[in-house]
């Protein structure tokens, strides 16, 4: 019931779901299933009934969606980093990037009823040598990101460059605007609504005076993942925006496909560069130990593939549906450093078993390594406790190595959505009997300030209370205050990194002489009253709070 979205909740019996609160019988959780059921099979007919009328055009990926580039040949990450570290045992497959592509077409003309006339590469992924593939399938354009076409431009390009269609290979190509589609992604969600449209449509305003009629501005983005943290799933920002690009006289909604009908592509590219949405580059899929020991996995199995398409060729069709299944690229977003999931040993069970899959149908016998998970070695936790008092001295600077001994820890990790320039790369939290301790570690160090004129940092606690905290920096000095006022026990510091003590009295009323209890917090990042980042993203960092018995339950030798 929690993850009905506004349109289910709009249903009778989902309605009187919830007003029951508990106690739920199996036939109300069938109920429930039944009901989501129906409405997911309304969403075909809706996106088919836009898209015959026009109002929309359908674009299709890949199947599987794997990193078509590196389905080619995973060298060609070198292209996009030269320093990479690949794999032991190389894969090129030309052959599964043609059978991907062929299949997602296929898939979509059997739901909609005709083939797509562009294709979203899996995490943007392009590279030269992918193009082909796409032309020999019917497909007249694809999309990616601005990095790709700067280093297809040769590192260098104007700002107008942008908000135009190119081609390459007689495939129309499309570049997304970064900015834009991460303020919708990552900003708006916590701005008031009308502050949000009012930035967004200023933003295009201004690129629609610096070009010309013809210019296009691409919004591309990751369409599931936003909108759980907007209220009411997004609707009203949604509806705000579309009904000021309705309004405004000078900017249209305009497909890609209609737009190579009427404008075309501006100019044709010499080569279009290798890599993806992601830094521009691979090393989300590839390049640590752990993603490429799942691609030696992955090329194995290939190899005994392609071996039985020539000896037992009936056993080898039959074993394609799981190469393709091993082939998607999510998999080794999860695998080794970069994202974080408490689902990941699932994830990588469920690739092995693919893989596995592969070798039964062959009737090879499955090699052992494959019985061994491919993140053998344990990761650092995503966030540790306090072990032991700090009592740190709160100076903005990294003074000592032992100054935040003990202090617990929030290492930033990315999860499903991947946020390119996170603000913030390590919290530190602790207490000593008087104060609680808080230190906030950049990850861009001297280029954006936590906290200046327009800028501050909020510390919120939702228990033992409700409270919120503001840390701000006037005339060079940092403080803390809260509604009431600046506040004297309280310190601040911002050098190298903000740090902060808060008086516990000043959240209960009183010392340290209680039992434990639980202190729950996130940090809000704001420029001009407008959040700009949310520490962490999507929940509360917490620990139990212990002053009488702390030391004793935490000694070492």
């Amino acid at each position: 019931l929690a993850w009905t979205g506004r349109a289910l909740r709009k249903q009778k019996p989902v309605q009187d779901l919830m007003k029951k609160q508990k106690g739920y019988t199996q036939d109300e959780k069938e109920l429930l299933l039944d009901a989501g059921l129906e409405q997911l099979k309304q969403i075909f007919p809706i996106y088919k009934s836009l898209s015959d009328k026009g109002n929309i055009e359908l674009s299709a990926s890949p199947y599987y969606h794997p990193l078509t580039p590196l389905l080619w040949s995973n060298h060609l990450a070198l292209e996009a980093d030269p320093l990479v570290v690949l794999p032991d045992s190389g894969m090129s497959a030309p052959e599964e990037v043609a059978r991907q592509i062929q299949q997602g077409i296929e898939k979509h003309e059997a739901v909609f009823g005709d083939k797509p006339t562009g294709m979203w590469p899996p995490e943007g992924a392009v590279s030269d040598q992918i193009l082909p593939a796409f032309k020999d399938a019917g497909i007249r354009w694809i999309a990616t990101d601005e990095e790709l076409l700067k280093r297809s431009m040769g590192g260098e390009m104007r700002a107008s460059d942008l908000y135009f269609a190119y081609e390459k290979d007689d495939v129309g190509l499309f570049f997304r605007n970064k900015d834009l589609s991460d303020r919708i992604g990552f900003l708006y969600a916590r701005w008031p609504v009308d502050k949000a449209v009012a930035d967004f449509m200023g933003a295009l305003s201004d690129i629609n005076d610096k070009t010309g009629d013809d210019a296009i501005v691409v919004i591309a983005m990751d369409g599931e993942n936003a909108w759980e943290f907007y209220p009411k799933g997004g609707y009203d920002f949604l509806d705000a925006l579309y009904g000021a690009l309705e309004a405004a006289d000078w900017v249209e909604p305009v497909t890609f496909r209609d737009y190579l009908t009427k404008v075309g592509p501006k100019n044709s590219l010499e080569v279009l560069a290798t890599g993806s949405w992601i830094g521009g580059n691979f090393s989300t899929w590839i390049g640590d130990p752990v993603k490429n020991r799942a691609w030696m996995y992955l090329a194995e199995a290939h190899k005994a593939y392609i071996q039985s398409k020539l000896d037992h060729p009936g056993l080898a069709e039959a074993a394609r549906e799981y190469l393709l299944r091993a082939e998607a690229s999510d998999w080794f977003w999860w695998f080794g450093e970069g994202h974080s999931s408490p689902d990941e040993s699932q994830f990588d069970l469920t690739f092995r078993e693919n893989l596995k899959a592969i070798y039964r149908t062959l009737k090879i016998p499955v090699p052992t390594v494959l019985q061994t998970p491919v993140t053998t070695q344990d990761t650092r936790p995503l966030v540790s406790l306090p072990t032991d008092y700090i009592s740190p001295g709160i100076t903005g600077r990294p003074d000592s190595f032992y100054k935040w001994t003990g202090a617990g820890a929030y290492h930033v990790a990315q999860g499903a959505i991947h946020r390119l320039h996170p603000r913030v790369k390590t919290i530190r939290f602790g207490f000593d009997q008087e104060n609680f301790y808080f230190r906030i570690e950049p990850s861009r160090a001297g280029k954006e300030p936590l906290i200046n004129n327009n800028s501050n940092v909020e510390l919120h606690f939702i228990s033992p209370i409700q409270k919120t905290f503001i840390i701000k920096k006037t005339d060079g000095s940092a403080f803390v205050m809260d509604k009431a006022g600046k506040i004297e026990e309280a310190k601040a510091a911002f050098e190298d990194c903000l740090e902060i003590s808060i008086p516990i009295k000043a959240l209960n009323g009183q010392n340290a002489d209680r039992d434990n209890y639980r202190v729950d917090f996130f940090f809000v990042l704001k420029k001009d009253g407008l959040e700009q980042e949310r520490v962490p993203w999507s929940f509360d960092l917490d620990f139990y709070f212990n002053p009488r018995d702390f030391d004793l339950e935490n000694w070492t030798v």
